[in-house]
């Protein structure tokens, strides 16, 4: 029997996330509150009291392998589309007229075109239950504010999104997305905040970042009148525990076909929809049942586990704390804006840096147009347009699946496809010359 879609029946959806920290084989080192002091996350937590919730502030360093999810975040997982659907990518694989098995997570099939959804669900659930009044977000790519938007209106709150200026000038419609969802938009830097018009005042065009648009809405949070929830959209534990649905679900879809991963690939820009792909299979291997190959995919202009260092870092420009042990550029590096705004981190999550750093994930980079000639042959032979991050992924894949036609080998490789590509459609084209 062929099987080109495989399916969980809603009845199988994990109703538990796992937690990779008590699997680790050493504990993953604590953030340090302010520059000179000693690591802290007792101290570090605390910061974060006045705009987390008290459940993400205790999922953050939880000490259980696994987290249950709330009913009602699973009715809302249900509705939004999960499980997702794990393709197998048959028509590639002839293309490349290789022995591999290549299989798709899809991700871009969830109504806000990405993975998002997985962490923003049950964030906002538990804002609500906490009794905030107001959500706020940053956003790079426009998956976490798309998200914000949808899930916000759809429980009741209002919402106010920054987004990067540059990636918002090449995908605008990312922003009339939020707005339609009755969200506020404000591209980023903005003279809204401070430290927005520290860089809005001298280039009104400034192409903004992610460090810069996450440090305006926690200001935005801090001076508003309402108790407001800042989400947070990758970085973080409780956010990278989220994502774990993702593979879980893989898991028991390969279980369902009898198939067994040699590979696992995700794109990586902090690194959440990657580990939310891998980590059910990364305990495995830490655990010695397996001996899957894992592989992070980096945009070859900020490849800080390639081009960094490991070591402590601010998250931000201009903050004294807090620091966070991950691979780093070094927090005043300049990113140049690319298509795949969601790769544009100086730095990776503390999860995966820690796994980085014991060599249980290896990290590849490629430059952008390698990464959306991937991106565009998928579009053409699978039928489905991938997010420019995605795309990153996908060239992976074919990489790998290449190498196992030279060897012979029937290898299996999985990839997560983290997002959907329609918005991005005028970055492919501008980066693939397809406009006269």
């Amino acid at each position: 029997m062929i099987y080109d879609r495989i399916t969980l029946p809603v009845n199988e959806i994990p109703k538990f996330w796992l937690n990779i920290l008590p699997s680790l084989p050493e504990p993953l080192p604590d953030p340090i509150p302010k520059i000179g002091e000693k690591p802290c996350r007792e101290k570090v937590l605390k910061m974060f009291e006045s705009s987390w919730t008290k459940e993400a502030l205790w999922q953050e360093y939880a000490p259980v392998a696994r987290v249950r999810v709330p009913d009602e975040v699973l009715e809302y997982y249900i509705r939004v589309g999960r499980p997702t659907p794990l393709y197998r990518a048959r028509r590639l694989e002839e293309y490349l007229r290789t022995p591999a098995r290549i299989y798709f997570k899809r991700e871009d099939t969830l109504p806000t075109g990405s993975f998002k959804l997985n962490t923003i669900i049950p964030q906002i659930y538990y804002a609500k239950k906490e009794g905030f009044e107001f959500i706020v977000s940053s956003t790079g790519a426009g998956q976490t504010g798309s998200a914000v938007a949808a899930v916000a209106r759809a429980m009741g709150f209002k919402a106010k999104i920054f987004m990067v200026r540059s990636k918002y000038k090449s995908a605008p419609l990312r922003g009339t997305f939020m707005k339609l969802c009755g969200a506020e938009f404000t591209p980023s830097p903005s003279p809204e905040t401070e430290i927005g018009r520290k860089y809005y005042s001298v280039n009104p065009e400034h192409p903004g970042d992610l460090e810069i648009c996450a440090k305006e809405a926690a200001e935005w949070a801090q001076k508003s009148k309402f108790k407001t929830y800042v989400v947070k959209g990758s970085f973080f534990n409780f956010v990278v525990l989220h994502q774990t649905i993702i593979g879980l679900e893989v898991k028991k879809q390969l279980e369902i076909i009898d198939e067994t991963p040699d590979v696992l690939i995700g794109c990586v820009g902090a690194g959440s929809n990657f580990l939310g792909l891998t980590l059910p299979f990364v305990h495995d291997v830490i655990k010695g049942k397996e001996n899957y190959k894992f592989i992070a995919v980096r945009s070859d202009v900020c490849a800080p586990e390639i081009n960094g260092e490991y070591r402590y870092d601010l998250l931000a420009p201009d903050t004294e704390g807090p620091l966070y042990k991950m691979y780093t550029l070094g927090v005043t590096t300049e990113v140049p804006p690319i298509i795949a705004e969601g790769l544009r981190h100086h730095f990776s999550s503390p999860i995966l840096s820690y796994l980085v750093n014991k060599k249980i994930v290896k990290v590849v980079a490629y430059k952008e147009k390698e990464a959306l000639k991937a991106g565009a042959l998928v579009t053409g032979l699978e039928n489905f347009i991938p997010a420019a991050e995605s795309s990153y992924a996908i060239k992976a894949a074919i990489d790998e699946a290449l190498k196992a036609k030279e060897t012979g080998e029937e290898k299996v490789i999985v990839a997560n496809i983290s997002g959907n590509g329609f918005l991005d459609l005028a970055g492919y084209a501008q980066v693939l010359k397809l406009e006269k």
